[in-house]
């Protein structure tokens, strides 16, 4: 997945064409309606952000806030909610970043995001 990622941003047009069923086939992964590893499911998670897929967002903003997530999921759909840089998502982050949760630093990191893509 995440050499899609790399792949689409070298190469968008071999990717482009196959878009609307990668993000069907990601959304499946990350929201797991399709059985997956916990590493594919991170990697749906981080791949959606990058590349974009905003009908994710939302199962992404829950996985994000909800703390009986597996740690590695919520941190890791943390860090793409940076990647979606959605304005709605700021305020959380900023409360993220400054408590002393786990997920502080991956918070930190994706409101970098902000700075370059909103504001």
């Amino acid at each position: 997945m995440m050499a899609l990622c790399d792949l689409s941003s070298k190469r968008p047009e071999l990717v482009e064409p196959y878009r609307d069923s990668l993000e069907a086939i990601f959304l499946s992964i990350a929201s797991q309606e399709r059985p997956a590893t916990l590493a594919n499911q991170i990697s749906a998670i981080q791949a959606s952000g990058r590349m974009g897929f905003v009908s994710l967002l939302p199962v992404v903003r829950e996985l994000a806030k909800d703390p009986s997530s597996n740690p590695s999921i919520q941190l890791s759909s943390v860090a793409a909610l940076g990647y979606f840089a959605d304005s709605a998502d700021k305020p959380f982050l900023l409360e993220l970043a400054q408590s002393s949760q786990r997920v502080r630093f991956a918070a930190a990191a994706a409101l970098k995001n902000y700075s370059v893509t909103t504001d």
